[in-house]
């Protein structure tokens, strides 16, 4: 037997045995044997001499001009010829581009053809229900996290949800500019060596303000809610979970929920933003009136004497 893999391959004796063959180019020249079975695989394939047995050959393109004594598989790309003195005692299965017609007498058996198998490309699907319990998942979560959070942070909580009741309006500019602005910095600092610890740390602060930024919305509408059907001393947990449960219902909505959640976190960012905490509550306000004018007195100095009044004429007798 005969196993070889080569760049080019030629075969010119008398092999015994089997041939296990793998290369770029191989030929079975004219008056070569092969007495037991080929099994080979290459590019260009030259079948000229004799094999007893059975031939399988895979290659870019094959052409049979000597005899196979039994079966014989062929799988080209490129095409496949029999040629005046090629002939295959046994049956015939070959696949490639089209199907041929050979010489009435080129094959024994029987002529199989197959049409090449095209690329497979699975789609790739979910199961049916996963997007509901998906959604049932996250909300469990959520619960989970907003009520162990605002558990902790029962005044902080509070106190941010209180700043989107009282400055809505500025919460939201604040938390879209911050949501367009912090990604760009974090990139920023991505760029210099020295930084990256600190856009690391950024990152995953920004992560955690994305994800902790609906549970103050939540307990701002959760008090909205309750308000307005006469309850106010309701504690900052039951408020968080009837708000939490308002929000992922909105945000369930196809595209519009997408966009409302979005929206969401621009509150619950522009809340924590002016939070006395992050020190940079002081840059959102403005900053005070200057009074008119050159002051009275300066530091360091004394304020001068106010001027005298001028004196009162007498009245003489005449």
């Amino acid at each position: 037997d005969l196993r070889i893999f080569c760049q080019n391959l030629y075969i010119d004796g008398t092999i015994k045995g089997d041939v296990l063959a793998l290369a770029a180019n191989i030929t079975v020249s004219d008056g070569a044997i092969i007495e037991g079975n080929l099994l080979a695989a290459g590019g260009m394939m030259f079948l000229n001499g004799e094999v007893k047995q059975d031939v399988s050959l895979a290659g870019g393109t094959v052409a049979v001009n000597g005899v196979i004594g039994g079966n014989a598989e062929l799988r080209t790309d490129g095409g496949l010829t029999i040629g005046p003195t090629g002939s295959i005692g046994g049956d015939l299965k070959y696949s490639g581009p089209a199907e041929m017609d050979f010489r009435p007498d080129a094959v024994a058996g029987s002529i199989t053809f197959e049409r090449p198998v095209s690329e497979y490309k699975p789609k790739f699907s979910l199961p049916r229900g996963f997007g509901a319990f998906l959604w049932i998942f996250k909300f469990i979560a959520a619960i989970i996290a907003g009520s162990v959070i605002v558990a902790l942070t029962k005044d902080h909580a509070l106190k941010t949800a209180e700043i989107i009741r009282t400055k809505p309006l500025k919460s939201l500019g604040i938390g879209f500019i911050a949501f367009i602005c912090i990604p760009i910095i974090i990139l920023i600092t991505l760029v210099l060596i020295i930084t990256i610890p600190l856009s690391l740390m950024l990152l995953l602060a920004y992560l955690i303000a994305l994800y902790i930024s609906k549970f103050y919305v939540a307990i701002w509408l959760g008090n909205l809610l309750l308000r307005r059907g006469g309850r106010f001393d309701v504690s900052a947990v039951p408020a968080m979970l009837l708000g939490l449960l308002l929000v992922f219902a909105v945000t369930a909505i196809p595209v519009a929920g997408t966009l409302i959640g979005i929206v969401i976190i621009f509150f619950g960012i522009g809340a924590l933003l002016q939070r006395k905490e992050t020190r940079l509550n002081g840059a959102f306000e403005a900053p005070p009136a200057r009074p008119e004018g050159l002051p009275d007195a300066f530091p360091g100095g004394t304020r001068p004497p106010a001027p005298s009044p001028p004196p009162t004429p007498q009245a003489t007798e005449g």
